[in-house]
């Protein structure tokens, strides 16, 4: 039967003691798991990472842990709404703002600047304007017309307003002008009041049907204009 191992004892100098000290015995070596990350010549062996999942911004939005792990694709989503939002803006950032619903009602009269007698037999426009190029004038495209009485009275009756355009976008107006054969085309005031009081002179006359000869030459299609040129501008000649 072998010997059983002692202990083996020290002493200690400084306090005189033995100190049993136990002689180490051979035991397995566990295995270092990082050997197994290097190749025969020394050089680590690391797995290929597997690249990140493009993930479609709908699955984004109803994976928070996707949203995390994955900035690049939640950034091309955020991107995309971003330029989204600003398409909508230059639509709408063309005009400043939200254009009526409903075209209020309004009275008026027309009257002679000199004599201060009414002006009978004109036509009255009511003109909405909006859009066109950056810098430029509001294009009419939207117009109401009807004539005066013996008393230069003219009525607008209230009315919902006839297309989207006018609800969504920016809409300049009303402005009123009107044409009469004595007094030519007359580019009048615009106002959003309910009674509007408009003025013809027989004075400027010769200059408002300069004004119209301008006008009738012009390619304005819009449905006043179609009304202006049908009464006012002469027709050409059949040949």
């Amino acid at each position: 039967m072998p010997e059983p191992k002692r202990a083996r004892v020290l002493a200690d100098p400084l306090a005189g003691a033995s100190v049993p000290i136990r002689d180490p015995s051979p035991s397995p070596v566990r295995v270092d798991a990082a050997r197994d990350a290097f190749l025969s010549d020394g050089s680590p062996s690391v797995a290929p990472r597997e690249p990140a999942k493009q993930l479609a911004p709908a699955a984004l939005l109803d994976n928070p842990s996707a949203r995390r792990s994955n900035p690049a694709a939640m950034w091309g989503s955020a991107k995309s709404r971003t330029s989204l939002a600003f398409v909508l803006l230059g639509l709408v950032g063309c005009v400043p703002g939200p254009g009526p619903v409903r075209l209020a009602a309004v009275e008026g009269r027309l009257i002679d600047r000199e004599s201060r007698g009414p002006i009978a037999g004109a036509e009255i426009f009511q003109v909405y304007r909006g859009g066109g190029a950056p810098g430029a004038d509001p294009r009419p495209y939207h117009s109401r017309w009807t004539q005066t009485d013996a008393r230069g009275r003219f009525v607008f009756v209230s009315a919902i307003a006839p297309s989207a355009r006018m609800w969504l976008l920016k809409t300049y107006g009303p402005r009123y002008d009107f044409y009469h054969p004595d007094y030519g085309l007359v580019r009048g005031p615009t106002t959003d009041e309910a009674e509007v009081l408009l003025e013809g002179s027989l004075d400027q006359a010769e200059q408002r049907r300069m004004d119209l000869q301008v006008f009738c030459s012009s390619t304005a299609d819009d449905p006043g204009s179609r009304r202006l040129r049908e009464i006012a501008c002469p027709r050409p000649e059949a040949r």
